[in-house]
């Protein structure tokens, strides 16, 4: 099926009542719709839009009287009136083009077909018509560009809400990255049983505001007892495995009902592929409107681009990026690295990410969770805001499944061994 009626109206519906959906939509033409009645409303809304008047149903009723129309596209306005859903009208006009684009293709293949058989077409005429559809498909839309005389004559403080970041909940950390930016793809790496998805968990918990958390490697009732351990101190094994003596469970039972007044994270702990994350990010993304989104881990994502790894890594990476500035969002991505760093007995750098690829190039901050001397260190490797190099102050509450911040903030700037 080439079209769409429930996605036209739900079109006409927002450009009604919302004036900058109504901006969006005379972008385009009356013939992006397949049903003639929305294509007559359509006509209408352009009439108003272009006399610069506001949007009103009165004045759409007025104006289909004036064509004496109004009783034959009352019930059809009517219906368009009742499809009112919070949708993302870029989204929609996206579905809707591309449908048009395809029963236009169709047409003309109909077309080429009766001209091949009747020997009445020139290879320039068949040329000039790709040319204008290839020319409608990759049109690039307003959104899509500014100029500075655009970003001059905006607000300040409304031109930079797109710089909004938020803070971890770890003031010495905060002092090197500030906090996770909008747009921003934000790498977490370490090896195996460093601490990284705990410290993952406890920025979640940190942050208070609506997560989206993608566990590919942890089960929901594990996640779960990690967080009720670092609120009751309780050794998280023994809530897994319930075995807890009377103190304990007063505790984890206090903790259990209060959890939910403190952390609003929307857990999915299965395997995911990459077209299959990035299709349930939006879908979530529009019905819960998260603050940010923290996936574990990257080498656990399938799909990608590529059969060499390497590449495939690269492809999820760059398409994670670019979710995240499209979304305007910061993404949260564990790593895992190769034994390198563990094997010559040092700190880990850039290289050591495992299939790096290009991490180190689509990353805005990537961050280290490693062991030194007995002690877990967190180490910002890369950091395009702000500085990158060791934070002290940090502890690993490994029992407990937490990570405390001594407040401290002592840091050394810009390591030897980190790559500039």
């Amino acid at each position: 099926m080439k079209y769409s009626e429930q996605t036209e109206k739900e079109i006409l519906n927002s450009a009604i009542i919302k004036q900058e959906s109504l901006n969006r939509l005379m972008e385009f033409d009356r013939e992006l719709f397949y049903y003639n009645e929305h294509r007559i409303i359509f006509d209408i809304l352009k009439d108003i839009y272009e006399s610069g008047t506001q949007v009103d149903l009165s004045i759409i009723g007025l104006k289909l009287k004036e064509k004496n129309i109004f009783d034959e596209y009352e019930k059809h306005l009517l219906s368009i009136i009742k499809s009112y859903t919070p949708i993302t009208i870029d989204e929609h006009l996206e579905t809707v083009e591309r449908l048009f684009n395809e029963r236009k293709l169709l047409s003309l293949s109909k077309d080429i077909y009766t001209a091949i058989k009747n020997n009445d077409f020139t290879y320039y005429q068949l040329a000039e018509q790709f040319s204008e559809i290839s020319q409608n498909i990759n049109r690039t839309k307003d959104s899509e560009y500014c100029t500075i005389k655009d970003l001059s004559e905006k607000n300040l403080d409304e031109l930079f809400k797109s710089s909004n970041f938020i803070r971890t909940g770890l003031s010495s950390l905060d002092d090197k990255i500030i906090g996770l930016f909008n747009g921003q793809l934000v790498i977490i790496a370490g090896r195996p049983k460093m601490g990284k998805s705990t410290f993952a968990i406890q920025l979640i918990k940190n942050i208070k505001q609506h997560i989206l958390f993608f566990s590919m490697e942890m089960k929901r009732t594990e996640i779960y007892s990690k967080i009720l351990s670092s609120e009751c101190d309780v050794d998280s094994w023994k809530i897994e495995l319930n075995k807890l003596n009377d103190f304990e469970r007063i505790k984890v039972l206090n903790s259990h009902n209060e959890i939910k007044e403190k952390i609003n994270i929307t857990v999915f702990d299965t395997a995911f592929n990459i077209s299959k994350l990035k299709a349930t990010i939006k879908k979530f993304y529009k019905a819960k409107k998260p603050v940010a989104i923290f996936i574990d881990y990257l080498q656990l994502i399938t799909g990608g681009n590529s059969e060499s790894q390497v590449l495939r890594i690269a492809s999820i990476t760059r398409d994670l990026k670019l979710l995240a500035m499209e979304l305007n969002i910061p993404i949260v991505l564990l790593s895992q690295l190769s034994r390198e760093s563990e094997k010559q007995n040092r700190r880990p750098i850039m290289s050591d990410l495992r299939d790096s690829g290009s991490i180190e190039q689509d990353a805005d901050i990537i961050i280290f969770v490693h062991e030194e001397d007995g002690q877990t260190e967190i180490i910002v490797g890369a950091n395009r805001k702000g500085k990158s190099g060791i934070v002290k102050g940090i502890k690993f509450v490994k029992e407990f499944s937490r990570f405390e911040d001594s407040k401290i903030s002592e840091v050394f700037e810009n390591p030897k061994y980190f790559n500039d």
